[in-house]
């Protein structure tokens, strides 16, 4: 299929249309308020070819039913079931649930995982079709043509898509979309870059592909009037800067036409200036989030961010004197840290003041370089199943690399140290008893001493900002609403633990 094809998509008659049920595994590290894009897209294609589609997203919908129960209800003629490298546990239950209640139904597995690591889900003969990359320009023959095979058949298409030529989501055929207030939207795909721990270049292309920023706007104003005028916009370009005036543009016409909260992702630190920052603020985003990974100069030198830790420091800068929230990211554990370099992340963190941090685990993943660098280095373990992210528990992931220079005892060490000194919102009061108890395992005592007064002023000032977010909810959609959210995200915290 050519990509302009997805202007003008026909219908199939009656005889050959098809109930697909789309399933995002739960991630245990997160709760994400933001719906899947990518299973939404391809849920808007198939329907505009008159099938008809069920998504289950466990990340907006934790205490969803299990996928028995939809197959009972819905039975479905195909499932579908996108996979992280983070959830393939999860995904793994999904998968046997659907062989054990759908044994003749073809099951198509896409996402980050099947694009990397797609050997490994050719050996499950559970799984029929393996889609590796974007599926917008498959997914119509696969489904129209899906049938039981004795190993699965690896799809890939031929072209890129053109991010223009691509429907608007369909939401409404999620679980309960009423629930959603977070919309993501790509404003281009793929990065010119090559940073050493990321394979987003294996999964999204390095080819930069860009939608024309008025395309943005009506998408938007269209999910305002078909989900709710009060959404959280997200632009989750993998690099929404390489072309700064083309987003600049965007940014202008949001501020006119939308309005709503903005956040974006992934702007690099050399793109920060004063006119970016002033858009942003006029354009309703009050946060911006840099990736530090880290500061020691011969660690940073490794990742090939092609930018430099000064442009970082300015950057977060700037972003403080235009009175924005101050995101970073760091990386423990990449190619040259050890337990002393990551002092230096620490004191850059310290020095920067941020709003919030995220401290996340190396994750090698297959494409990316710093997976080689390992293998000679140091020893590679198996990473399917484990997560980078720095979100939910405070408790340590199990490193999946090591060298002889920083062991996975020290890793585990380093994760708790960076945590302590930066007084880390995932280190709750209401843990201070398990808290203290992995401190006393690592010998960190006086580093639990040091967070712990520090966390009760921070928890004092989160509780009165949480009840400033949910007055300004109640405003937006009265009390009732604001009592029914409240009561939703309880339920989603309670279906995590």
């Amino acid at each position: 299929m050519k990509s302009e094809e997805l202007r003008n998509i026909k219908e199939v008659g009656e005889d050959k249309r098809k109930r697909v049920l789309f399933a995002n595994p739960r991630r245990n590290t997160t709760t994400n308020q933001v719906p899947h894009m990518g299973l939404a897209i391809l849920a808007s294609i198939l329907k505009k070819r008159g099938h008809e589609i069920l998504v289950v997203d466990y990340n907006l919908i934790p205490d969803a039913p299990n996928i028995p129960s939809f197959i009972r209800k819905f039975k479905p003629d195909v499932i579908g079931i996108t996979i992280y490298t983070a959830n393939t546990k999860e995904a793994d239950k999904i998968i046997g649930d659907s062989k054990i209640f759908a044994p003749n139904t073809p099951l198509i597995v896409g996402g980050p995982h099947p694009t990397l690591y797609y050997d490994e889900s050719q050996k499950d003969n559970r799984i029929d079709y393996i889609v590796r990359g974007e599926a917008e320009l498959v997914i119509m023959d696969l489904v129209e043509n899906a049938k039981k095979e004795k190993i699965a058949s690896i799809i890939q298409a031929r072209e890129r898509v053109n991010p223009d030529d691509v429907p608007y989501p369909e939401y409404k055929v999620f679980y309960k979309w009423q629930y959603i207030r977070g919309y993501s939207i790509m404003t281009s795909r793929g990065c010119p870059y090559r940073c050493s721990f990321c394979p987003v270049v294996s999964v999204s292309g390095k080819l930069w592909r860009v939608r024309a920023p008025e395309s943005c706007i009506r998408e938007i104003e269209h999910a305002m009037k078909e989900i709710s005028p009060n959404l959280h916009i997200l632009v989750q370009d993998d690099n929404p800067l390489v072309d700064k005036n083309r987003f600049y543009r965007f940014l202008r016409i949001y501020a006119e036409r939308i309005g709503l909260r903005l956040s974006v992702t992934n702007i690099r630190a050399d793109d920060v200036n004063d006119e970016l920052l002033t858009l942003l603020k006029k354009a309703n985003c009050n946060s911006v989030g840099l990736g530090v990974e880290h500061a020691h100069p011969e660690v940073f030198k490794l990742i090939n961010k092609g930018e430099t830790l000064e442009q970082i420091e300015k950057a977060a800068n700037l972003v403080r004197n235009h009175g924005m929230l101050l995101s970073l990211c760091f990386v423990i554990g990449l190619p040259g840290d050890n337990i002393r370099r990551i002092r230096a992340s620490i004191e850059f963190a310290k020095k920067l003041k941020p709003d919030s941090i995220y401290w996340n685990s190396v994750m090698p993943y297959r494409s990316t370089s710093i997976r080689a660098w390992f293998g000679k280095h140091g020893t590679l373990y198996n990473e399917i199943g484990h997560t980078s992210l720095a979100e939910g528990s405070f408790m340590a992931n199990e490193p999946v690399v090591e060298t002889p220079d920083f062991t996975k005892e020290e890793r585990i060490k380093a994760h708790y140290l960076c945590l302590f000194e930066t007084i880390d919102d995932k280190l709750k009061l209401g843990k201070s008893i398990l808290i203290f108890l992995e401190a006393a395992k690592y010998q960190l005592y006086s580093e639990f001493f040091y967070w712990l007064p520090r966390a009760v002023i921070k928890e004092i000032k989160n509780t009165r900002s949480l009840i400033e977010k949910a007055h300004d909810y109640s405003k937006r959609e009265g009390v009732k609403a604001m009592l029914e959210r409240m009561i939703f995200l309880m339920k989603s915290r309670n279906a995590e633990n």
